[in-house]
């Protein structure tokens, strides 16, 4: 029952290795899940691991005892990571580091990849990794910054969020706090230039130009030069892998050496001999990020092992290495990228030879094509919310024009040194192919499904039955049959209609606010939150995954960053915004998604009613001429459903409440969206007195980034007897009971009368 055969004559997998490998995955996913390591943890999974290998030299191969081994010391390799990041923190520190990669644009400053040579102000049991992310913020821009190869010095904190992120990262306040300590030098100085080159080859012509981004981010792993739009376009269509370097590149890159090779008649012998060099030199070249750097060691493994003439079986190698990587860096299985790559190519060995024998007519690239977006689904689901639907075919159809685009981006690193002209030909088919590839996303966009999130023991079991069916079992089938079905179920009961009662919720957006409000018949999402996944999650939580219309308030990017992706994966029938904003540079590339998503423009001002079903919204604020702050030109909706009036804020300061006052309508409501999170700023008193709510929701986001709501909002709230409800203290929202009113989410249920103005 031990033993699978890949074929009749095949040697004997081995079940042992297979189940190492398991086992390293497990303990160090679930010692990492717990969060803290036990009295004596240490000790436990030392005994543990000390019995196994005496059972397996003593009374032979039992394969449980493999596994208890690989357990035990994938625990002991994340046991010292847990113990010295248990929590939250952040640290003074000083640093001394080396410039990995350009620097690229994010929320909160200006990021890069940086190699820690020195620090101070750390606990002397702490040790950061060697490689991490460092962010400068303040008035940052790249060109002041340190360039890529240079060493830097500077002075930040170390910050850990354990839900944040798998390790901790460098933050610098201000550009005032890092410097230049040696120009660029090194390997990382040498990439630099190769990217310097690139550019100069590609000479004053703006498509050569992208192009040479393109090749920079496909051979020297740099890809701050990708313009963002054209990423998130690759990443709907489920093919922004393509330009991450990774195992992809890796093996595309040694699968065309090696038939350079054999096409030059260069025996097998040679040809591995040779290609080693060349898979650890490209991993060199492209910055040997953590993906790279782990699939260029699985392949030298594999080489080396066939240059000893060893038989080999691929699952239980492939297991094997997974486990060593894992034993190497043992935060690596909650990273989305090791998860996928690692996943795939498990189960690309286990299954493509089966479907490609019994399937006659599949033949081997489409079954390499089905096993890899069916593998690649639920990991995706968990991680980004959304499955692109279409992506099976757009892998099928671009993966040979990934193999001619690697090849082309190598030739014009290689000739940019040499010939820039040639290099430029070079570009310019670059460029082709790039083309090529976008319009297939496009295509290969236009249908996407919501994945709702999943609760830690669903996600757990998920693991299991992936796990399971990666494993050389008969019972595999039955297992990766569960996990098909499995996932397209959450995908079903995202879209599955159900009569809900009407319900004024926050979603869970770390910063910024997204307020669902929906009726019987309407369903309306007030902003979209700061990060591009959060506001699209919340929806698909609450069923189903249908909205009538996208609301935006104003431009600020903690309301719009996710609307994007609501956009592209809900597809609203309208979406509502201030005419004052509509030729707002910002919101241009939410416009012409919403015109490709067909998706309505329904542009608005004071005096407009708008209806949803039940629901009639009446626009109170901007009016069409307004040319104040953004914040004071925020959206007022005065919104009626469930025999209640809800007034729809934005982030409008005192200012603009007292401009909304003077203008004379009528803002009385019994539940208030109170403005800005719950800034000082807003909410005054003669605004309260005016609306005169009963109860006030506070979309503070799960993780703001000041202290909202401020005391004093609070303190206004209280004084005029109104009951908050604040998102960052555990309440999210009210529904509506039938003959009971509001009904607040916590234990026992507080119920508010409804009913009347």
């Amino acid at each position: 029952m031990w033993s699978w055969r890949s074929s009749s004559n095949g040697p004997r997998v081995g079940v042992e290795l297979c189940l190492w490998g398991l086992g390293v995955v497990a303990g160090s996913a679930s010692l990492a899940l717990g969060g803290v390591v036990p009295t004596g943890g240490k000790a436990a999974l030392a005994a543990l691991a000390g019995a196994s290998v005496a059972w397996i030299c003593l009374r032979g191969g039992w394969p449980p005892a493999w596994f208890l081994l690989g357990l035990s010391l994938g625990g002991l390799a994340s046991a010292r990571t847990v113990a010295l990041w248990p929590q939250e923190a952040r640290i003074p520190v000083r640093f001394v580091g080396v410039v990995r990669d350009g620097w690229r644009g994010g929320e909160t400053g200006w990021s890069t990849r940086v190699r820690l040579v020195q620090w101070e102000g750390l606990p002397t049991r702490l040790k950061p990794p060697g490689e991490l992310t460092l962010t400068v913020g303040g008035s940052a821009q790249p060109w002041i910054l340190p360039p890529p190869g240079a060493t830097a010095e500077g002075a930040g904190e170390l910050v850990w969020r354990p839900h944040r992120g798998v390790l901790p990262a460098l933050w610098v306040k201000s550009p005032l706090l890092l410097k230049t300590r040696q120009p660029a030098q090194g390997l990382d100085g040498w990439r630099q230039a190769c990217r310097e080159q690139l550019a100069a080859a590609a000479g004053f012509s703006l498509t050569r130009q992208r192009a040479a981004a393109l090749a920079a981010a496909l051979v020297l792993g740099r890809r701050e030069g990708l313009p963002e739009e054209e990423v998130a376009a690759l990443r709907q269509a489920g093919l922004a892998h393509l330009l991450a370097v990774s195992g992809l590149h890796v093996g595309l890159v040694a699968a065309f050496f090696w038939y350079l090779l054999l096409l030059f008649g260069f025996r097998p012998q040679t040809r591995r001999w040779v290609l080693i060099p060349m898979v650890i030199g490209f991993a060199l070249l492209s910055g040997g990020a953590s993906p790279v750097r782990r699939a260029a060691t699985a392949t030298v493994l594999l080489l080396l092992a066939r240059q000893r003439g060893r038989p080999l079986e691929l699952l239980p190698v492939f297991w094997g290495v997974v486990g060593l990587l894992v034993l190497l860096e043992p935060w690596a299985v909650w990273e989305v990228g090791f998860q996928l790559s690692a996943g795939v190519a498990l189960a690309l060995v286990r299954w493509v030879p089966v479907l490609a024998d019994r399937g006659r007519g599949l033949g081997a690239p489409v079954a390499v094509a089905l096993v890899a977006q069916l593998a690649s689904w639920p990991i995706t689901g968990v991680h980004f919310g959304f499955l692109p639907a279409l992506g099976m075919a757009c892998n099928l159809l671009a993966a040979p024009l990934a193999a001619v685009m690697v090849a082309v981006a190598l030739f014009a690193t290689g000739t940019a040194w040499v010939a820039a002209g040639l290099a430029g030909w070079f570009l310019d088919g670059l460029g082709l192919c790039s083309w090529l590839l976008h319009q297939l996303a496009h295509w290969g966009s236009q249908l996407l499904w919501a994945f709702p999130p999943l609760k830690t023991g669903v996600q757990v079991l998920l693991a299991v039955l992936f796990c399971g069916a990666l494993l050389p079992f008969t019972g595999a089938r039955w297992a990766a049959l569960a996990v098909g079905v499995s996932t397209l179920a959450a995908v079903f009961w995202a879209y599955c209609p159900r009569s809900t009662p009407a319900q004024m919720a926050m979603l869970p957006v770390r910063q910024g606010m997204a307020l669902l409000v929906a009726g019987k018949e309407g369903r309306l999402l007030v902003d979209a939150g700061r990060h591009p996944r959060e506001a699209l999650v919340g929806v698909a939580a609450r069923r189903s995954a249908f909205l009538d219309a996208l609301v935006l308030t104003h431009p600020d990017q903690d309301h719009v960053g996710g609307a994007s992706l609501v956009l592209s994966v809900l597809r609203p029938s309208q979406l509502w915004l201030p005419q004052v904003f509509l030729s707002r540079p910002e919101l241009l590339p939410l416009l012409w998604e919403a015109r490709r998503r067909g998706v309505k423009l329904v542009p608005l001002s004071a005096g407009q009613r708008v209806r949803l079903g039940e629901m009639a919204c009446d626009v109170l604020w901007p009016p069409p001429w307004w040319e104040g702050e953004d914040n004071d030109g925020s959206l007022v909706l005065r919104c009626r459903l469930a025999a209640t009036t809800l007034l729809v804020t934005g982030d409008l300061s005192a200012f603009g409440e007292g401009e909304l006052l003077r203008s004379g309508v009528v803002v009385q409501a019994q539940v208030l969206q109170v403005a800005h999170h719950g800034s000082r700023t807003s909410t005054g008193e003669d605004f309260l007195r005016a609306v005169a709510p009963r109860l006030a929701l506070v979309p503070t986001g799960s993780d703001p980034p000041f202290p909202f709501p401020h005391p004093s909002v609070m303190a206004r709230l209280r004084a005029a007897r109104v009951l908050a409800v604040v998102q960052n203290r555990g309440l999210d929202g009210i529904r509506w009971v039938e003959g009971r009113g509001w009904q607040l989410g916590t234990d026992p249920p507080v119920f508010l009368g409804g009913g009347g103005e």
